[in-house]
């Protein structure tokens, strides 16, 4: 879990200026923590700049449709 928090933190701002991301978070990909990308657009631009497996940390891509803040 340590690993997966690290690796989450040094991508995650780098990741959240990719246009359709919304969160990135922690999870559980069968037996083994995997970081989340949750997008709400643009998919294919998602997949196609944020690998499936980063230093060994898998990553799950969700749809979470458009967040709004009220």
């Amino acid at each position: 879990m340590k690993k997966v928090r690290e690796v989450r933190q040094k991508f995650e701002q780098e990741w959240l200026k990719i246009e359709g991301v919304s969160s990135i978070g922690i999870g559980k990909e069968g037996s083994s923590y995997a970081i989340v990308i949750s997008y709400s657009t643009n998919e294919t631009y998602i997949r196609t700049n944020i690998p499936a497996q980063v230093e060994g940390i898998p990553i799950i891509f969700t749809y979470s449709g458009e967040i709004t803040i009220h």
